[in-house]
């Protein structure tokens, strides 16, 4: 077998094994919410359980969430489960198959890209499997997508993007700052951030002025263990408080961090 052939099964066979292990987080959920529905998640790893249990022990707080580069509604989603729970969720999405799924569902989506600077009709590469084929029950174009294909994410597992189907769309590209100030002006406090945008996590950041909304969690996809990541949220008086694999939990200095407790109601 030719080593093409050799590295084109083998994406393949790792493509069907991700969607049978995503299939297996929708059959847990389906058998959670029997018992107790505030137990489904949703997210790579259960890092939005690891998050519920350790920050927001209380289901009932009614919590605000941004969630930056949100994908799908459901599959692979770190917003859904706070959804669910009657926090108020807003997601940043470019994709507009992805921005339309959410509207179709009654979700609160924005149509940008989020990034330090702010512009109009600009480029952004989406990488999909399938350009038909959009749903919650497989993945289609959750990874690779972004404003520049970044070289790290090119070769990253050996190159898989190669497999995929890419094409150029024109998006508008803002702050964070100023989405939030034209869309959700009132809003004054933000509980939880996370972002996960195929390596441009810093240019969100820069964009952002977290401390304006009473030092909320945040967290970012560092897929390549970055240092700069720690280092930039240090200088924005963050601290890192743990890992999921590579989704980085960061809390304020100025903050105590808060006690993992299981939730009570």
């Amino acid at each position: 077998m030719s080593n093409k052939i050799f590295q084109a099964t083998w994406f393949h066979l790792r493509r069907a094994t991700d969607n049978f292990l995503l299939l297996g987080v929708k059959i847990r959920n389906s058998i959670v919410v029997l018992f107790d529905k505030r137990r489904c998640y949703y997210a790579e790893y259960f890092v939005d359980r690891q998050i519920r249990k350790t920050f927001f022990p209380d289901f009932s707080k009614r919590g605000f969430m941004l969630e930056i580069g949100c994908a799908s509604p459901e599959l692979l989603s770190m917003s859904q489960h706070f959804r669910k729970s009657g926090w108020r969720c807003v997601g940043v999405e470019p994709n507009p198959k992805f921005a339309k799924m959410h509207r179709d569902k009654g979700n609160e989506v924005l149509e940008y890209a989020a990034a330090d600077y702010s512009a109009d009709d600009q480029d952004f590469v989406v990488v999909e499997a399938n350009t038909d084929e959009y749903s919650d029950t497989k993945l289609s174009a959750h990874s690779y997508s972004s404003l520049k294909i970044k070289p790290e994410i090119a070769s990253h597992k050996n190159g898989s993007i190669r497999f995929f189907i890419q094409k150029h769309i024109k998006v508008k590209v803002r702050r964070l700052d100023e989405i939030l100030q034209t869309h959700c002006p009132e809003v004054t406090q933000i509980d939880l951030v996370t972002v996960d945008v195929e390596g441009y996590e810093m240019e969100v950041m820069r964009g952002f002025t977290p401390s304006r909304f009473n030092w909320p969690v945040i967290m970012l996809e560092n897929l390549f263990h970055a240092p700069q990541y720690e280092a930039y949220m240090k200088t924005i008086n963050y601290r890192l408080h743990s890992k999921n694999h590579y989704n980085y939990i960061f809390v304020a200095d100025q903050h105590p961090p808060r006690t993992n407790t299981e939730p009570t109601t």
